[in-house]
């Protein structure tokens, strides 16, 4: 188990160069009423992460949150470090301007362009601080977790899904240290089951929320 999360709708607009590769509409809010929670024995140890998203990609020194969220082509594979901006496999990310006060008003719309009919990965970048994800000298991926549901994809969505955790990397200080969450496909774990795809002029959501043990 592992994993902690935010709730997000996406919405992709626009056509891409390549005028066969007309986009479809994805929309992203940020929620708090998330109902999932860690499926584990002492639940009461799980405490759900904040949810404010940094600005710029910067969420703060000694402070946790949402770096950037991400819809990523499906031949991406840099998990394990921070993921380029000028990346070509990003379709979509947050603008970096804005901040989530928690109080269920949705985002702005990511940016970027998502093409139909193609397939594409979820990441939710977080910033954990050491009070939250650091024990015996070291930070510990076993002490997060993000869960993630989606709705309304064209093939299938992810149900109550546990996200995937990259390998830690530098945060803003050296009290914060960041993780990327990701989903490959509606049942996690490795790319090969349903992939996620949008159809042409249609939305899907996707809910994430984030934990830390305590």
């Amino acid at each position: 188990m592992k994993e902690k999360g935010k709730n997000f709708k996406k919405t992709a607009f626009g056509v891409l160069l390549v005028a066969f590769m007309v986009s479809a509409a994805i929309v992203t809010t940020v929620l708090t009423n998330m109902q999932d929670k860690p499926d584990v024995e002492n639940v009461l140890e799980w405490f759900e992460a904040p949810m404010v998203l940094g600005t710029n990609n910067t969420v703060g020194a000694g402070t946790s949150g949402i770096v950037d969220i991400y819809i990523l082509n499906d031949a991406f594979s840099g998990w394990n470090s921070p993921i380029d901006e000028d990346d070509a496999n990003i379709y979509e990310e947050t603008n970096g301007t804005f901040v989530d006060d928690e109080t269920g008003a949705p985002h702005p719309n990511l940016e970027g362009t998502t093409p139909y009919e193609t397939d594409f990965h979820i990441c939710v970048v977080y910033q954990f601080t050491k009070a939250q994800a650091y024990d015996g000298g070291a930070w510990n991926a076993s002490r997060v977790k993000a869960v993630m549901n989606t709705s309304d994809c064209q093939d299938g969505n992810a149900n109550t899904v546990w996200m995937v955790e990259g390998s830690w990397y530098a945060g803003d200080d050296v009290n914060t240290q960041r993780i990327n969450f990701y989903l490959l496909d509606i049942d996690g774990g490795a790319d090969d089951g349903t992939a996620f795809q949008v159809a042409i002029d249609s939305t899907f959501t996707a809910d994430c929320k984030i934990y830390y043990k305590g």
